[in-house]
């Protein structure tokens, strides 16, 4: 969660697909994350939806730009600033929990099936952004109102 904002993806290592080296095709078996990257490991995959859901949401960026050390370029290093804000534990019988994985799920779904036509992360990222805009404004009025309440 180096940068600005922070940015969750749901990782599933049993659907990790193939990759080649030199010819050779190798079939992963675990997902290491990037020395620079926070994640958790779960056995509930909604869970791991709703998390991906909150930390994603524009209201969680907001809420910590004023902790966020300023640099030449504007607010960086998020770090683990999010992670201090009163994120409910996720409840499988909470309406809004479950509306969170729903859309999280939506937006994986819609991520997934984008061919991206530019190179480089900013420019995929404003493509998802506008693909998932309506999914993003609803999960932003979800977690509002979890995170205020």
């Amino acid at each position: 969660m180096h940068g600005a904002d922070s940015f969750a993806y749901v990782v599933n290592c049993e659907e990790l697909p193939d990759f080649s080296i030199r010819e050779q095709t190798i079939t992963p078996e675990y997902f290491i994350p990037d020395y620079t990257l926070y994640y958790l490991t779960t056995t509930n995959e909604n869970e791991a939806h709703y998390l991906c859901a909150i930390i994603n949401s524009p209201f969680i960026h907001m809420a910590v730009k004023p902790f966020q050390p300023r640099g030449q370029y504007g607010k960086r290093d998020i770090g683990r600033l999010n992670l201090k804000l009163p994120i409910p534990k996720y409840n499988n019988g909470d309406t809004e929990h479950k509306k969170l994985v729903e859309l999280s799920k939506k937006c994986h779904d819609i991520v997934k099936n984008i061919s991206f036509s530019k190179e480089g992360f900013r420019a995929r990222r404003n493509v998802v952004k506008k693909e998932i805009q309506g999914e993003y404004k609803e999960i932003n009025e979800i977690v509002s109102d979890l995170i205020q309440s």
